[in-house]
Protein backbone atom coordinates (compact mmCIF):
# COMPACT_ATOMS: atom_id res chain seq x y z
CA UNK A 1 0.00 0.00 0.00
CA UNK A 2 1.31 3.42 -0.98
CA UNK A 3 1.22 6.10 1.65
CA UNK A 4 1.79 9.79 1.32
CA UNK A 5 5.20 11.21 2.07
CA UNK A 6 5.98 13.81 4.67
CA UNK A 7 9.05 16.00 5.03
CA UNK A 8 10.16 15.62 8.62
CA UNK A 9 13.26 17.83 8.49
CA UNK A 10 12.55 21.18 6.82
CA UNK A 11 15.16 23.48 5.35
CA UNK A 12 15.45 26.95 6.85
CA UNK A 13 17.35 30.15 6.12
CA UNK A 14 20.98 29.86 7.18
CA UNK A 15 23.64 32.53 7.62
CA UNK A 16 27.09 30.94 7.84
CA UNK A 17 30.67 32.04 8.28
CA UNK A 18 33.08 32.29 5.36
CA UNK A 19 35.05 29.04 4.90
CA UNK A 20 32.86 27.09 7.32
CA UNK A 21 31.34 23.64 6.76
CA UNK A 22 27.56 23.40 6.59
CA UNK A 23 25.22 20.42 6.40
CA UNK A 24 21.73 21.01 5.01
CA UNK A 25 19.26 18.25 5.87
CA UNK A 26 15.90 17.30 4.44
CA UNK A 27 14.45 14.08 5.82
CA UNK A 28 11.23 12.43 4.72
CA UNK A 29 9.01 9.47 5.55
CA UNK A 30 6.56 7.47 3.44
CA UNK A 31 5.98 4.16 1.69
CA UNK A 32 7.55 3.29 -0.61
CA UNK A 33 10.50 5.14 0.90
CA UNK A 34 10.74 8.51 -0.85
CA UNK A 35 13.76 9.58 -2.87
CA UNK A 36 15.34 12.95 -2.14
CA UNK A 37 16.73 15.19 -4.89
CA UNK A 38 18.75 18.37 -4.24
CA UNK A 39 19.03 21.56 -6.30
CA UNK A 40 21.17 24.66 -5.91
CA UNK A 41 19.76 27.67 -7.75
CA UNK A 42 17.72 25.15 -9.83
CA UNK A 43 20.80 23.10 -10.82
CA UNK A 44 20.72 19.43 -9.82
CA UNK A 45 23.17 18.47 -7.06
CA UNK A 46 22.74 15.09 -5.34
CA UNK A 47 20.13 12.40 -5.74
CA UNK A 48 18.73 10.21 -2.97
CA UNK A 49 20.60 11.77 -0.06
CA UNK A 50 18.97 13.32 2.99
CA UNK A 51 21.74 15.91 3.26
CA UNK A 52 24.11 18.16 1.32
CA UNK A 53 27.51 19.03 2.79
CA UNK A 54 29.15 22.32 1.88
CA UNK A 55 32.85 22.54 2.74
CA UNK A 56 34.81 25.81 2.81
CA UNK A 57 31.75 27.99 2.13
CA UNK A 58 32.32 30.95 -0.19
CA UNK A 59 29.96 33.81 -1.00
CA UNK A 60 30.07 33.62 -4.80
CA UNK A 61 30.19 29.85 -4.93
CA UNK A 62 27.76 28.54 -2.29
CA UNK A 63 25.39 31.40 -1.52
CA UNK A 64 21.89 31.02 -2.94
CA UNK A 65 18.75 28.90 -2.87
CA UNK A 66 18.90 25.21 -1.92
CA UNK A 67 15.87 23.04 -2.56
CA UNK A 68 15.13 19.43 -1.74
CA UNK A 69 12.43 17.54 -3.62
CA UNK A 70 10.99 14.38 -2.07
CA UNK A 71 9.31 11.90 -4.43
CA UNK A 72 7.59 8.54 -4.25
CA UNK A 73 4.77 6.99 -6.30
CA UNK A 74 2.23 8.93 -4.18
CA UNK A 75 3.63 12.24 -5.48
CA UNK A 76 6.22 14.85 -4.60
CA UNK A 77 6.79 17.77 -2.25
CA UNK A 78 9.63 20.26 -1.91
CA UNK A 79 11.24 22.55 0.64
CA UNK A 80 13.73 25.32 0.03
CA UNK A 81 15.88 27.80 1.92
CA UNK A 82 18.43 30.47 1.16
CA UNK A 83 22.02 30.28 2.33
CA UNK A 84 23.89 33.51 3.03
CA UNK A 85 27.68 33.44 3.47
CA UNK A 86 29.35 36.20 5.46
CA UNK A 87 32.15 37.79 3.43
CA UNK A 88 34.79 37.62 6.14
CA UNK A 89 35.73 35.32 8.97
CA UNK A 90 34.95 38.00 11.58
Amino acid sequence: QKTAYEIVMWLEFRRVLFRSTIILECGATGFPVPRVFWYFNDTSLVANSSFVEIVNAKKGEHEGRYRCVVKNPAGSISASANLKVNESEC
